[in-house]
């Protein structure tokens, strides 16, 4: 199938590949909190299919959070999350 919708892939060789469940939250928006038993602590996941991309850009948001340089997000509103 890959090969018949990029024909330009045909010849190449993959020795690797990656495959894995995505978490996707209700909302469609990662989790970004501070753990329920320790401020110190800040739950990061549910990235919806961009994981990559955002764990890299949230968990440097999370440093800048706990070194008291930056605000969590707003957008886990309806989950109980601290603001």
């Amino acid at each position: 199938m890959l090969f018949r919708s990029r024909p330009a892939l045909a010849k190449v060789q993959f020795t690797n590949h990656w495959g894995g469940p995505i978490l996707i939250t209700e909302e469609w928006t990662p989790v970004f909190r501070r753990h329920p038993k320790s401020k110190n602590i800040i739950v990061l996941g549910g990235y919806s299919g961009h994981g990559v991309a955002l764990s890299v850009y949230l968990g440097r948001w999370a440093a800048e959070v706990l070194l008291g340089r930056k605000k969590l997000p707003n957008w886990n509103h309806s989950t109980g999350a601290d603001h």
